[in-house]
């Protein structure tokens, strides 16, 4: 799928992401499972449709993008670390939903973060990018954004960033790694 088309606007009771898509809109199991079910660190999301397209909205409940929040930069371990353990657990809880990981946006002005606890958006529509590939991704923006008076904020990305360049890596175990 190409680049998404996104919007963004802010209501009473938060912020809100639109991502529009060419592609009909359709209730399918995915929505009923985001709907049905609460999955730690997801972004509420409601999907509608017209004209052939679809609309996927999600709530901030709170806190600002990522890209703003670190637009100067200063991103240190202790955010990364927590951004990475957060996504790990909403990745494997998709997982025990029968639900596709990969269909997780993963980009600084997708996510919504509140001091340490960050909120993703998944949208239930094919991207043709993995989660893996889309982590590896992140961790070009850490690099760009971190904050270089902290050590162990580059040992830790720098890391990340390296291990992630690998066909296939399991993010589990670098974190495993990284702690001892």
């Amino acid at each position: 799928m190409d680049e998404l088309k996104t919007s963004y606007e802010k209501g009473w009771d938060g912020m809100y992401i639109h991502v529009d898509i060419p592609v009909p809109y359709e209730e399918n199991y995915q929505m009923r499972m985001l709907k049905n079910n609460t999955f730690p660190h997801l972004a509420q999301v409601a999907g509608s449709g017209r004209d052939g397209t679809s609309r996927y909205s999600f709530c901030s409940e709170g806190g600002i993008l990522l890209e703003e929040k670190y637009r100067s930069g200063d991103i240190g371990a202790g955010e990364v670390l927590c951004f990475t353990e957060q996504l790990a657990e909403t990745a494997e809880s998709l997982i025990e939903h029968m639900l596709n990981p990969d269909r997780i946006l993963l980009a600084p002005d997708l996510i919504f973060a509140e001091e340490k606890i960050f909120r993703f958006c998944y949208l239930p529509e094919e991207r043709g990018m993995s989660l893996g590939e889309a982590f590896h991704r992140m961790t070009e923006y850490f690099v760009s954004r971190l904050d270089y008076r902290q050590t162990e904020g580059i040992l830790l990305v720098y890391r990340l960033h390296k291990e992630t360049m690998q066909k296939n890596y399991d993010l589990k175990k670098i974190l495993e790694d990284y702690k001892r």
